[in-house]
C-alpha cells in the first residue's frame, strides 16, 4: 500500500506539532557532538559533558514520544476530525492523540529494547577491553552496570509492564 495518500490526507495529525518537536528534541540531539569534541580539547569540564549526553537521551526519548504517538494514532485514530472542504483529518484534541492505547505499549517497547540494545553493546565493549586488560577495574564496573540494565530490562516488560499494557489496552478500546 502507497502511505503517501494516508500521510498527506492526515498531515495534520500525524505531523504532531512537528516545529515544537523539531525545537525541544532536535536542539537536544545536537548537544552531544560540539560538547564531545570540545571535552576531548580540554575545553569542557566532565559534568559539562555528562550533562549533554543526558540531555540528547532526553531529547531521544521525547523524540520518541512524538514519532511513536504519530504510529499509534495510524493504528487507532483518536482526537480528530475529518475536514468537509478539504476531506482531511484535522487534529481536535492532543492529549487523545498522545494518551492512544496503542502508544503506551509501542513506548514502553522501544524504550526497554533501547536499553537492552545499550547495555548489550555496553557490555561486549567493556568484555573487549576486560580480555585485553586494559583499565580492568573500571571495565569491570562498566560491566557489573550493563549486566544489571541488560537482565531488568529484558525482564520487566516481560514480567510487569507487557501484562499490565495488554489488559489496559484492551479496556480502553
Amino acid at each position: 500500500m502507497a502511505w503517501t495518500g494516508p500521510v498527506t490526507r492526515c498531515s495534520s495529525v500525524t505531523s504532531l506539532g512537528r516545529p515544537g518537536h523539531r525545537r525541544s528534541a532536535g536542539l537536544l540531539y545536537g548537544v552531544d557532538v560540539p560538547r564531545h569534541l570540545d571535552l576531548r580539547r580540554g575545553r569542557v569540564s566532565k559534568r559539562v559533558h555528562l550533562a549533554s549526553i543526558w540531555l540528547a537521551s532526553v531529547g531521544t526519548m521525547l523524540s520518541a514520544v512524538f514519532i511513536l504517538a504519530a504510529n499509534a494514532w495510524m493504528q487507532h485514530p483518536v482526537g480528530f476530525k475529518i475536514d468537509k472542504a478539504t476531506g482531511q483529518a484535522v487534529m481536535t484534541n492532543f492529549w487523545a492523540v498522545i494518551t492512544n492505547s496503542t502508544f503506551f505499549g509501542a513506548y514502553f517497547h522501544v524504550l526497554f529494547a533501547a536499553l537492552l540494545t545499550g547495555a548489550v553493546f555496553m557490555l561486549a565493549i567493556a568484555a573487549w577491553h576486560i580480555r585485553r586488560d586494559q583499565e580492568r577495574d573500571t571495565f569491570l564496573k562498566v560491566a557489573r552496570i550493563a549486566i544489571v540494565v541488560t537482565l531488568l530490562s529484558a525482564s520487566v516488560p516481560a514480567s510487569w509492564v507487557t501484562p499490565k499494557l495488554a489488559k489496559w489496552t484492551a479496556n480502553s478500546r
